[in-house]
């Protein structure tokens, strides 16, 4: 099974950007996650498993990352910035800001590309900064 990379950058009180990579090391996207607090952790370095996931929210289809510890319904999905997410990874083509947040734009055009470019399951490593 593929291995994708995320490697996050350091985190603060206002975001957690990263970079998603492919298998081979080549930039495929740029993410953007909420930071860990008290009653959110964020998602543990590690390695998971990614599967289709289709809702109402999300009929076209994102990622599940499945198993992470004390967590579920964790998703690759669109947003731009930390305040949109509830625990997930948005994914955009490029970098910017909202105010004080980071975050990243084209992000429906970015799940777009990913529908094109990514297996149907794959393995996610996430590396901390």
């Amino acid at each position: 099974m593929d291995k994708y990379l995320i490697q996050r950058e350091a985190s603060s009180d206002v975001g957690t950007p990263g970079e998603m990579f492919y298998p081979d090391g080549r930039h495929l996207c740029y993410t953007i996650e909420r930071p860990a607090t008290g009653d959110r952790p964020c998602i543990p370095a590690d390695t998971y498993t990614v599967i289709p996931h289709v809702s109402p929210k999300f009929p076209n289809g994102v990622w599940e990352i499945t198993n992470v510890p004390n967590r579920t319904g964790i998703l690759i999905h669109n947003a731009n910035y930390m305040l949109e997410l509830e625990g997930c990874v948005a994914v955009g083509d490029s970098r910017s800001m909202f105010g004080e947040y980071p975050g990243v734009l084209h992000s429906r055009t970015t799940v777009d590309f990913l529908h094109g470019v990514l297996p149907v399951n794959f393995l996610l490593e996430v590396h901390d900064a």
